[in-house]
């Protein structure tokens, strides 16, 4: 299932599209949190807070305390572009199959559970192509991790910048100078 990250709205709200239909909200936060997500999957909605810090990214429902950690993931090499994810005790591999494309690969036991992408053209957009047994919360998750892993990288995709308009890193990205700082 193709998921995509919409561009920033004047809210700055992002939104996630799957067969053309809104799934889940990101919203740059000002505070402690680095975004907040809204998912609505059909059986109900709930709300996330995504925190980045330590170099290390997390997320947990706005209802847990601010020590509870249900997805997790770290950079284990910014070199190579491999990550290390736990989502709810599912845990992933991710690669970057290849060098000339800004693309990540999840897995989990050799078994491919998303493969993130672009939209392509003048504006690129990241997407996800899940595995249909991946649940939504997840699948946004990954996709802010593609958001955060593009920003750092410089990639000039679509990116929520904290004021909520879509930049290309640090730097912008686009003039070949390399992009943000990131992790």
């Amino acid at each position: 299932m193709l998921y995509v990250l919409d561009t920033a709205g004047p809210d700055g709200a992002v939104r996630v599209q799957q067969d053309g239909r809104t799934v889940a909200v990101l919203r740059p936060d000002d505070g402690e949190a680095t975004a907040r997500a809204e998912v609505s999957d059909g059986a109900g909605g709930r709300s996330w807070v995504y925190t980045r810090g330590d170099g290390k990214l997390t997320g947990r429902w706005t209802t847990d305390g601010p020590d509870v950690v249900r997805l997790h993931a770290r950079r284990t090499s910014w070199w190579k572009g491999t990550w290390s994810v736990a989502l709810e005790g599912t845990e992933l591999d991710v690669t970057t199959p290849s060098m000339w494309r800004n693309t990540r690969r999840y897995t989990s036991g050799g078994r491919v559970l998303a493969q993130g992408g672009s939209t392509g053209g003048w504006s690129p957009r990241p997407t996800l192509d899940a595995d249909p047994s991946l649940p939504v919360d997840h699948v946004v998750f990954l996709l802010w991790i593609e958001l955060v892993a593009a920003r750092s990288s410089g990639d000039s995709a679509a990116l929520v910048g904290a004021d909520g308009s879509a930049d290309g890193g640090a730097d912008g990205g686009a003039d070949g100078g390399g992009g943000g700082g990131g992790d």
